[in-house]
């Protein structure tokens, strides 16, 4: 009798076997699934996209960027899974205002959860279906934006020289007279790729978050609903 139990509880749990997952298998269905997204950076731990930017909305943009951190900090390449408002402004470039707004819309989708005041993480059993959501999105795109995208004159990058890495590129970049007016960090990013200097998103815009509040040589200026960055001379 006993053994008739046993039996027919093993039989149920493999027909129930395809619902049932563990950490690590939603783990890894998560790493799959942002393959076609984004890379973390082995160094620092930062989101480093491998589609263009201008392809996702500022709301997906600030998801990427928690799950990004969840599994860096799974990874060990972070110390918390969380994220402070004022970190996801450093990162992405999004002005404070537009990216506590768009965190507000992630918190209604229980893609976001809030942490403690300012401070946010990614909801970990939804985090799969923002990314599944995030590709559809790419996925119905009209397949002629990229040709547009192609075809659309490229800005006139300034030309910039040796550099001894991704600070010394920003501040020779600034320092050039198309530098001398407020640029974004995805503009700054832009030039520093013509110039064939190819760093992850993640490392300039943190590394201007370096320059503007450790080394004081950059300073933030306001453009409409963006950042801007300029030498702080």
């Amino acid at each position: 009798m006993r053994g008739d139990t046993i039996s027919e509880k093993d039989s149920i749990r493999a027909i129930m076997a395809p619902l049932l997952t563990d950490e690590k298998t939603i783990l890894k269905r998560l790493v799959e699934r942002s393959l076609d997204l984004f890379r973390i950076d082995d160094s620092t731990g930062d989101l480093v996209l491998v589609i263009p930017r201008t392809k996702i909305t500022d709301k997906e943009y600030l998801g990427l960027l928690l799950v990004a951190r969840f599994l860096a900090f799974k990874a060990g390449l972070a110390k918390q899974d969380s994220m402070t408002l004022s970190d996801l402004v450093d990162k992405s470039g999004i002005n404070d205002s537009t990216a506590s707004t768009r965190l507000s819309d992630l918190k209604a989708d229980r893609v976001a959860e809030t942490v403690a005041r300012g401070e946010y993480r990614v909801s970990s059993p939804n985090a799969e279906r923002f990314l599944q959501d995030v590709r559809v999105g790419l996925d119905k795109m009209d397949p002629g934006d990229a040709a547009k995208e192609i075809l659309a004159p490229s800005e006139n990058f300034p030309k910039i020289g040796k550099v001894s890495g991704v600070r010394d590129a920003i501040l020779k970049v600034l320092s050039t007279p198309w530098g001398r007016q407020p640029r974004t960090w995805r503009e700054i990013y832009d030039a520093l790729k013509s110039n064939q200097h190819y760093y992850g998103e993640g490392n300039v815009s943190g590394s201007l978050t370096q320059l503007v509040k450790e080394l004081k040589k950059v300073r933030r200026v306001k453009m409409d609903n963006k950042t801007g960055y300029v030498l702080d001379e």
